[in-house]
């Protein structure tokens, strides 16, 4: 565990595999639920997703959980462009609010 300047916990990042996907899917849920309008998907359209659905879109994308303490707090996603396989697109940022104790 590194520590930051400011005395908090500095977050490390991570690939995410499938056997993330439900620590994936609690990230992404919350953050819909936060502010939705910055997503282009909904609360709803999420929450629907099978566990099986999130570990293929894992397998498909190059997906990084942001963990302090061994704990999940946000998320960043790059999805190749179906027309165009040399475009990636960050296609999600997500992140928990929370605050990090300091020591």
């Amino acid at each position: 565990m590194r520590r930051g300047r400011d005395g908090g916990i500095d977050p490390a990042a991570r690939r995410a595999v499938p056997a993330d996907a439900a620590a994936v899917r609690d990230v992404r849920l919350q953050a819909l639920a936060e502010a939705s309008e910055a997503f282009g998907s909904t609360l709803a359209r999420e929450a629907g997703r099978t566990l099986e659905e999130w570990e293929r879109w894992l397998g498909g994308a190059a997906v990084f959980l942001l963990e302090a303490e061994g704990v999940p707090r946000g998320l960043a996603a790059g999805v190749r462009h179906v027309a165009d396989p040399t475009a990636v697109f960050l296609e999600a940022v997500c992140r928990r609010t929370v605050r990090l104790p300091s020591v």
